[in-house]
C-alpha cells in the first residue's frame, strides 16, 4: 500500500517516523466501531525528524500493515514553524478486501 503526502500549504511541515512500520504514516483499522492502531513501530526506537517542502509530495509504503480486509484510515501528525500542538490530517477511510486465495 502507498500513501501520498502533499503538501499544500505556504510552508515546510515536519513529522518523524514511530508510526505504522517505523514510517511517518499512522495507519489505523476500524474494529467493533473503534480505530486501532496497525502495525506500531517498537517502543525505545529512536524518531527521526523528515521534513516536506511546501508544494512537494512524499510517497510512503506499507508493506504488512493492510494484510487483513476492513475499513482503514491514514494519519499524518505534523508540526509546522510557530507552532507548539502537534496538527492532525486524516485519509478519507478506505476498504481493504480480502483476495479470493486469502491473502
Amino acid at each position: 500500500m502507498s500513501v501520498t503526502l502533499s503538501n499544500h500549504s505556504a510552508q515546510t511541515i515536519s513529522f518523524i517516523n514511530l508510526k505504522s512500520e517505523c514510517s511517518v504514516i499512522q495507519l489505523q483499522r476500524q474494529e467493533d466501531g473503534n480505530w486501532k492502531e496497525v502495525s506500531p513501530c517498537p517502543r525505545g526506537r529512536d524518531p527521526l525528524s523528515y521534513h516536506l517542502d511546501a508544494g512537494k509530495d512524499l510517497t510512503v509504503k506499507l508493506v504488512s500493515s493492510s494484510g487483513s480486509a476492513g475499513l482503514y484510515r491514514a494519519i499524518l501528525s505534523y508540526s509546522t514553524s510557530g507552532v507548539t500542538e502537534p496538527l492532525v490530517v486524516f485519509s478519507q477511510e478506505f476498504q481493504v478486501i480480502a483476495s479470493p486465495e486469502g491473502h
